[in-house]
């Protein structure tokens, strides 16, 4: 009888609805057997699991009737309710976990230029972003028309670190990447340069403000409270643009090279400017 039955039916009909079956058997298995990864993603999986899972069940009663030739209307309906439930479930489980996917995908590349520590732009940062970061170039930001470029380095921190130990030390440069962020203006760029060495990129300032940046720069050393009531210093290198160049390397150079003379004349009691 059941020969009989599968003779009559298109047996090409009975492949292709097997092979449905099959294919989201084995999505379902799949799903689940990542659920731990796929979890990451959010809700979106397991709708869209389910979803898998209520269009299997419609597959099979599509299957069953296919071979049987049955003409029941109860699995007729039965198996477009599970299509088109399991389609819509298909759908707003991949939009939930595409837009999960996304916000991942966006994090990855902020975390990318983002020093770990301090949560300060990183070296990463400054090269992938060193055109845009160019003042007086074509793209380039528009409020770059008069841009510093500051190099700090904080004085003596490695006998913070051997003092009160590294620990100690890394609070310490978070919290002085806090509090030059508190200090400067909201489009003012912090970028954590070396080990205890910034870089600092302000728009729309000249040299006639450069007592104002090297204010805000102590103000933020001395907000930064050590245990025996010392206080952090830091030699700073300013360099201008337009006046001293239009080309982001040789800034971020003339500033480093005023930031060295510093040192080198022992000037280490405030952050001043050659």
């Amino acid at each position: 009888m059941m020969t009989g039955l599968i003779h009559n039916s298109s047996l090409f009909e009975i492949f292709t609805r097997t092979s449905l079956c099959l294919l989201y058997l084995f999505l379902i298995i799949l799903f689940f057997r990542n659920r731990h990864k796929m979890s990451a993603r959010g809700k979106g999986w397991s709708v869209l699991t389910i979803g898998l899972f209520t269009d299997w069940i419609g597959e099979v009663l599509d299957l069953v009737s296919v071979v049987s030739g049955s003409k029941n209307a109860f699995i007729n309906t039965a198996k477009y309710v599970f299509f088109d439930a399991g389609a819509f479930l298909i759908v707003l489980g991949g939009i939930f976990w595409v837009r999960k996917l996304a916000r991942t995908i966006d994090k990855l590349a902020f975390e990318n230029v983002v020093d770990p520590l301090t949560r300060a732009y990183n070296r990463r940062f400054l090269a992938q972003h060193f055109e845009q970061l160019l003042p007086n170039r074509p793209g380039s930001n528009p409020s770059g028309q008069n841009s510093a470029i500051a190099i700090i380095d904080v004085d003596n921190f490695k006998s913070v670190n051997d003092r009160y130990g590294h620990v100690y030390g890394d609070s310490v440069l978070k919290k002085l990447v806090l509090a030059l962020k508190a200090n400067l203006r909201r489009d003012d760029y912090v970028i954590r340069y070396g080990g205890d060495e910034f870089v600092l990129i302000c728009y729309n300032v000249g040299p006639d403000e450069r007592q104002i940046i090297l204010d805000r720069v102590n103000k933020a050393l001395s907000s930064v409270a050590l245990p025996r009531g010392e206080r952090l210093t830091a030699s700073v290198g300013l360099a201008f643009s337009p006046q001293g160049g239009t080309r982001f390397e040789d800034l971020v150079a003339t500033a480093d090279e005023r930031m060295y003379s510093l040192k080198n004349y022992d000037r280490k009691n405030t952050a001043q400017q050659v």
